[in-house]
Order: structure tokens, then sequence, then C-alpha cells
């Protein structure tokens, strides 16, 4: 019965279309705006100096700034929030570990949103993470790449200035391994970030 009634469905899906081929191009057209908005957003991301506006709540429920827990090195974050697709974010929590174990030298830290801290131990402790995780008191970091609901990478400077913030996009592997492989060349070879620049939409 199932499999029928989604053979239907799809002939219904597919009978609109070709009957509705406006309502195709508006799809396309959307999926490309946000591509756009995306694009966007990263790069308004970056430059950002988060070194007084950030607070961050230890495990052990210790109140900390960025630029505490930075000790002047060049930092991965890897931010969620509860409200996030979850299994997205596991996803990303095993391709950190699989970085890490790669790249041991690498300082990578978890920022989280909870609303309740006992859960971001219990996730930590559930997946077996060995890097540092931390809750954020300021929901969505307070960068613009915050209005989107998901998560994201970024990298802070010495002078806790973010860069190469970026966004995994489900089913897009192979261009979130190139970012992370981007990330390691980066601190390697401790490049200046150049200039971004005004950003176009």
């Amino acid at each position: 019965m199932y499999k029928v009634l989604l053979i239907v469905a799809i002939s219904l899906l597919v009978s609109c279309n070709r009957r509705n081929p406006e309502a195709m191009n508006m799809m396309t057209s959307s999926k490309h705006e946000n591509g756009r908005n995306l694009k966007y957003l990263q790069c308004a991301s970056n430059g950002k100096d988060l070194s007084n506006c950030l607070h961050l709540i230890s495990l052990d429920k210790d109140t900390l700034s960025l630029k505490e827990i930075q000790q002047k090195e060049e930092v991965l974050f890897y931010y969620y929030s509860d409200m996030n697709c979850m299994m997205c974010v596991d996803e990303e929590i095993k391709r950190i570990k699989r970085f890490k174990k790669e790249n041991p030298h690498m300082r990578i830290i978890i920022l989280a949103n909870y609303s309740n801290l006992r859960n971001l131990y219990v996730f930590k402790m559930s997946n077996s993470i060995t890097v540092d995780m931390f809750d954020v008191k300021e929901e969505k970091l307070q960068l613009p790449i915050g209005k989107i609901n998901s998560s994201f990478y970024f990298m802070i400077d010495k002078h806790c200035i973010t860069k190469f913030v970026y966004v995994p996009v489900d089913n897009d592997v192979e261009h979130t391994n190139l970012y992370l492989e981007m990330v390691e060349e980066n601190i390697e070879k401790y490049r200046v970030l150049p200039s971004y620049g005004e950003c176009e939409r």
C-alpha cells in the first residue's frame, strides 16, 4: 500500500511540474537566490571582532571570554545550536573527529547553544568528543551568518578576528573536506588573511 501511494505521489509531482514549468523555474530561481544570500552572509561574517562580545560557559560552569580560550593562536571553531538539524550536526562531528585524528596538532573548539548545559555534557560524552566544547551565552554568535538556521565553521586569528566562515551544505561532502584542507594549510603555512573589502549581494 505504501509503495502504491508513493508512486501516485511521484506521478502527481511529475504531472504538476509538466503542467506548470513556471513553478519549476521559481524553485530553481529560489535555490540560486538562497545560494547568493548564503555567500553574502558568509562574506559579511568575516572580519568581525569577537574579542569582547562573546562569552562562553565551560562544562565546569566557568564563564570565559573567547580571548581567554584562544590563547593567542589560530583556532578552528565549529558552531551549532540544538535547534539545528541534529543529524547534520552528527555528521559534522564525525568529520571533525576524523580530521582531528589526521591533524592532531590543530586546535579545534566546538561551540554550542543549548537551553540546558547538561545537554551539552551528555552530547559530548555520548559522542566521545575529545576536543574542547563550550556553551555560548549569546545566541547566533552575533554574526550575520547566524541569521540562517544552520551550523557553521569559522576561524579566528590571533586578534580574535573572524575569517574563513563556512556553512557545510547537506550532501556536499567534497566541498567541506576541501574547506578543512584549506584551513589546515592556512595554519601550517601561517598565511595572512587578505582583506575581504566590501561584500556585494
